[in-house]
């Protein structure tokens, strides 16, 4: 995951990967960001829908947010729309105010 704080807008961008051996239907990727020290949105910002992902196939999902952030997450299938061995990975952050 990568994130571009900036003084009008901020963008957020993170790998999705389906290392399963079965394709995966639809599901969403949801981002929500923390302005501040200790002020955090809500989950689900901005939220995207991927309508499918092939075994071992990947896609960058990009968002773009108003204003300026210091973190910036991601959660891929906020909704538990796809049923995984392993659901330790489908979230990732990224703080670019350096804390």
């Amino acid at each position: 995951m990568s994130s571009a704080p900036g003084g009008a807008e901020s963008e957020g961008a993170v790998e999705v990967l389906n290392n399963g051996e079965a394709d995966a239907g639809g599901f969403d990727v949801a981002f929500w960001f923390e302005e501040s020290a200790g002020e955090v949105g809500d989950p689900g910002d901005v939220t995207l829908a991927i309508e499918s992902l092939a075994a071992g196939e990947s896609v960058w999902v990009e968002a773009t947010f108003s204003g300026s952030h210091c973190l910036v997450s991601a959660y891929i299938d906020s909704q538990g729309d796809v049923e995984e061995s392993d659901e330790s990975d489908n979230s990732g952050e990224v703080d670019g105010c350096g804390r």
